[in-house]
């Protein structure tokens, strides 16, 4: 069942053994922001978290949005893949969760070609413009089902520290 508390702890176990439950501490990204999402229709929910900041291996900053749901809403287009072997590993290996990009800063004239790591920009950013460099609704909701209703956003919440196996300690949580 969907919504049963077991479900939900397996489906985030399950993307913290692949490693695709998001890391706050990353050490490919300065993270300059982040956010929580909470969505639920009293059969399916969702969890989003956003993660804005910098990696040193993209041109400009981004804005990730990582969706782990009972169910997901407009994957990826089967022409996104080589293959359709590809498009149905896609599938297989990521059943509950999904990842999108965005980018609310744009390339432009007033990058530094000499000096393009831009980590202390995007913690400024965050500081005074967080609304800005965040996701939008409709990207918050960009693999969520339209029928599930936001029921919480945090902008500080206890983040589990996979390195540390500290996902195991979720099922603390089970009646």
């Amino acid at each position: 069942m969907p919504n049963d508390p077991a479900f939900i702890l397996s489906v985030l176990d399950q993307c913290a053994e692949k490693m695709d439950f998001p890391m706050l501490d990353n050490g490919y990204v300065y993270l300059a922001a982040s956010r929580l999402s909470l969505h639920y229709s009293g059969v399916d929910w969702a969890m989003v978290i956003e993660i804005f900041g910098y990696s040193p291996r993209g041109s400009v900053p981004d804005l990730q949005i990582y969706t782990i749901a009972s169910r997901l809403h407009e994957r990826n287009a089967p022409s996104s893949y080589v293959s359709s072997n590809a498009y149905a590993n896609y599938l297989a290996y990521n059943s509950n969760n999904d990842s999108r990009f965005f980018f609310p800063i744009a390339e432009g004239a007033w990058m530094d070609q000499q000096a393009p790591e831009m980590f202390e920009l995007c913690r400024y950013l965050a500081f005074t413009n967080r609304e800005e460099v965040l996701a939008t609704v409709a990207e918050r909701r960009v693999s969520v089902p339209p029928e599930l209703e936001e029921i919480l956003v945090l902008d500080d919440w206890h983040h589990p520290d996979l390195c540390n196996n500290e996902s195991q300690h979720w099922r603390r949580f089970l009646p």
